[in-house]
């Protein structure tokens, strides 16, 4: 069920995108051109926060940042220390 409605946001975000992205720009004032991009990065910023949440929930994320584990040491700037 989950996927279902998952599959179905991305559907009407990349249509909402589609229609979005073929309104003609060049015949636009200031004003619609500042609304069209405005309804742009919101588009975007869907997007990433649905890639961000439907990744959570299969479980893509990382359970860390890719660090060895090491603690830098600020007096030497290497791991290892004086």
């Amino acid at each position: 069920m989950l996927k279902l409605k998952e599959a179905k946001a991305w559907k009407e975000i990349m249509a909402e995108e589609k229609e979005h992205m073929m309104m003609c720009k060049k015949d636009m004032d200031e004003d619609q051109l500042a609304w069209w991009k405005e309804t742009k990065e919101d588009i975007a910023e869907r997007k990433r926060l649905l890639r961000g949440a439907s990744s959570t929930l299969r479980g893509d994320t990382p359970m860390s940042c890719g660090g060895d584990g090491g603690v830098e040491d600020s007096t030497t700037g290497a791991y290892g220390g004086a």
